[in-house]
This record gives structure tokens, sequence and C-alpha cells, in this order.
């Protein structure tokens, strides 16, 4: 009987100290948004912030933007906007309480008409941006939220799918971008990035279904 009392207070003292623990902790944010400043280079602001959520581009500026959800309730999460410059340092910086709506307007975007290409150094940055990452998915993540914004020709088209380093990749850039080509009819600037015969095949049939 002893031997059972004190393996039950062993056993009530345990779980008291872990209930202790996970009711004192305090939640501690991902993301640390104060250490970002004015003139910061991009390169440091994605050492403190991380990759971006959505990645978007308004003229010449990149913007950044992050949503930080804490698991302790909304009044923690917040949504961070870094806006940089041609120089890729940033030029302006924005840290508010998360609204839901944020992620209406993200999907909202697609419903404004943006019926003019990109301009050089617009599609510039997208390409830059792709490159810079490891993996196709990664790619695609960057390109979708691209799109949301942007329109292309079938000469960018194939700037973008050049980026992709196989073929499942290309042709799954090409589907997302496919219906937000002005010049279909320029389709050939597509094929002659094309290393093979098969792709080539594929991209006639996607482009014939988007338009």
């Amino acid at each position: 009987m002893r031997k059972f009392t004190a393996l039950m207070i062993i056993v009530t003292t345990t779980v008291l100290l872990s209930f202790t623990v996970q009711v004192s902790a305090k939640p501690k944010p991902k993301l640390k948004p104060a250490r970002v400043t004015l003139g910061m280079p991009m390169t440091e602001v994605e050492n403190i912030l991380g990759s971006p959520k959505f990645y978007t581009i308004d003229g010449g500026d990149e913007i950044w933007e992050y949503v930080d959800i804490s698991t302790w309730g909304l009044a923690n999460d917040h949504h961070i906007k870094v806006i940089f410059d041609n120089n890729k340092n940033v030029k302006s910086f924005v840290d508010e309480p998360y609204q839901r709506s944020v992620m209406r307007d993200k999907a909202n975007y697609r419903k404004l008409d943006y019926s003019e290409e990109l301009n050089p150094d617009d599609i510039i940055l997208i390409c830059d941006k792709l490159k810079q990452s490891n993996f196709d998915d990664n790619r695609m993540d960057i390109l979708e939220v691209a799109n949301l914004r942007c329109r292309y020709t079938c000469r960018q088209a194939s700037q973008i799918l050049k980026t992709f380093s196989f073929s499942q990749g290309r042709m799954k850039a090409l589907r997302s971008i496919a219906p937000l080509l002005l010049d279909p009819s320029h389709a050939s600037d597509i094929y002659e990035s094309l290393s093979f015969a098969s792709e080539k095949e594929e991209a006639e049939k996607i482009l014939r279904v988007a338009h």
C-alpha cells in the first residue's frame, strides 16, 4: 500500500509539474520584425524574417509580405510588409495587426484587369527570384504569387520557363501562366525555349486549352 501511495504521489507530482511548465510558458514570436531597419539589405532581412509568404512587384519595387500566426490567439498575430528599392535595400516597413481581409485581398488580385505586359525590369526581377530558388516546387510558389498581379507575353513566359530545372516543373509553370498570356499567337516563342519534342507537344496542348 505504501509503495502504491508513493507511486501515485510521484505520478501526480510529475503531471502537475508538466502542467505548470505548459501554463507558465510564454508565447515566443516566430518573427522578429523590430530588427528590420530602413536601408537594410535584402539578404539581412531574409536572415531575420526568412522567406516571404507573398512576393510581388510594383513598378521597380519588390514587396515581401509575411503573416505571423501565433498559436496563442489572434491578439498576437501580425502582418509584416517590407518594400525594397531598386538597390535591394529596405525602402519602407510596416508591422500591423493581422487581419483576415489581407488574405481575401490577395485572392481578389486575380479579378483585377492587368492588361499590360510586364516592363523589362519587372520580368528580370521575377526571373532572378526564380533562379535563386533551389527547387522547382519553390519556384512554383513564387510564380503563383507573381501570377496574381502579372500578365505576360510569350517571350516573357519563355524566360520564366527557362528558370525551371525539369520538364515536369516547366509544364506545371506553363499551365499556371498560359491563361495570362497577352499574345498567344506568338506561342512559337515558348516552343523555341523548350528542348524536347515531348515538351513542345504538351505545351501546344496546354496553350490550346487555355486559348
